[in-house]
């Protein structure tokens, strides 16, 4: 069976699967964001925000988007990963759901409007695609081209609905023509891309290109020009001995990576943040036991003054035998 192919049918089997009943302890969801190593920050029935799991026999080839509404199970997995994903819904579902009064009054209104607007295209004829925006990144140029179409898709706005291919048309061309005037950068279109989307630290580096610029808030509508784009992205140009720069130095790469860490700009870097880190990292591979251990000697290793916190000189220190340039330089920057 063509790659395709099968991630179509495996897709199909997750979505279209008509939902008669939820399961004991089951309930409905929104995907909030992508935390990446395969967990999604969501929002209940009861406006809860945690992280669920996507289950492994679907992470190589379901994508699931900001917006999407799910089914979850709940699971003991750790302090913050509190349900695994089940089923992801697709328009029928909702509506069937809906019916039956088994649909959350919290989102009523965006399932009624997604509901309308199936309607709507289904008496006017147009075919649909829904699973086609559900594919992960593959390698074929075929792929690749539908899935830059997916990305330029994006909701722009806090209340996401389902993608639906067909709706967003019209939509689209409107937006690629306001997006090739615009002359600024916001948070989604750095979020529009898949590898900032899935990568754990995606956030946090989205974030180091505004905070530079008086925007502390993660949820500000920040905008960025051009210039302050490239003094940004300036960090990660490979080092020069012939030509030193003190933009891209070894000092300015640390401090950036510093940055990361340092949640609340206060110049130290702390148990908890650094735990917070770690756990959006490589929480969903290791035991809550193991992620504290690590933690703690981490931050015992590196704290020279035993403060209980990690400075700036003593994050330089602890970094000395690290190839700084190699790990935080992109070559085609050079």
């Amino acid at each position: 069976m063509p790659k395709t192919t099968q991630k179509k049918y495996i897709t199909n089997q997750l979505i279209q699967t008509l939902v008669e009943e939820l399961e004991e302890g089951q309930f409905v969801a929104k995907i909030l964001a992508s935390r990446g190593n395969n967990l999604h920050e969501v929002e209940s029935f009861n406006g809860e925000n945690f992280l669920v799991s996507m289950p492994s026999r679907f992470r190589r080839t379901l994508w699931v988007r900001r917006g999407n509404f799910i089914i979850v199970q709940p699971i003991e997995e750790g302090d913050k990963v509190k349900a695994e994903i089940v089923h992801v819904l697709d328009v029928e579902n909702i509506s069937n759901l809906i019916e039956k009064g088994k649909w959350p009054e919290r989102f009523l209104k965006e399932g009624e409007l997604l509901t309308k607007r199936r309607k709507k295209f289904d008496e006017n004829g147009k075919e649909e695609d829904e699973d086609s925006s559900m594919f992960p990144p593959t390698s074929s140029e075929e792929d690749e081209d539908d899935n830059e179409a997916d990305e330029a898709d994006n909701e722009d706005n806090d209340n996401s609905e389902v993608y639906d291919e067909d709706d967003c048309n019209d939509d689209k061309m409107e937006d690629d023509k306001n997006f090739q005037s615009r002359g600024y950068l916001d948070r989604e279109d750095f979020l529009r891309i898949p590898e900032l989307a899935i990568n754990p630290l995606g956030d946090r580096i989205v974030d180091a290109f505004f905070t530079d610029h008086g925007v502390n808030d993660p949820e500000t509508d920040a905008r960025i020009n051009f210039r302050q784009f490239v003094k940004v992205l300036a960090h990660f140009r490979p080092m020069s001995k012939s030509k030193p720069n003190i933009v891209n130095s070894r000092e300015q790469k640390l401090k950036f990576a510093f940055s990361m860490y340092d949640l609340n700009k206060n110049g130290y870097i702390t148990r908890d943040e650094f735990k917070f880190i770690l756990n959006m990292m490589v929480g969903s591979n290791i035991t809550p036991d193991q992620l504290d251990s690590i933690a703690d000697r981490t931050i015992t290793e590196a704290d020279a003054d035993k403060d209980g916190k990690i400075s700036f000189e003593e994050f330089c220190k602890a970094m000395e035998r690290t190839d700084v340039d190699q790990k935080m330089s992109i070559r085609f920057l050079n």
